[in-house]
């Protein structure tokens, strides 16, 4: 199947997809939902970008030793 990184924007948050995420999964979809830090106002663009760039590199990575 297909791979889906679900991001959201800056007045959203990760339980955006909570009805999204187990139908995809369902369907037999990899799917990766991070949780940038949009609530923290000093976080700039590059922290928003590392969070997700950290949990697909997790993802990515999870089943080699």
């Amino acid at each position: 199947m297909a791979a889906f990184v679900l991001i959201h924007d800056g007045g959203g948050s990760v339980w955006d997809w909570h009805l999204v995420v187990p139908e995809l999964a369902s369907r037999g979809h990899d799917l990766v939902a991070p949780d940038p830090p949009i609530e923290d106002r000093s976080a700039g663009f590059a922290a928003f970008c590392q969070t997700v760039d950290h949990a697909i590199g997790a993802r990515c990575y999870a089943d080699r030793p």
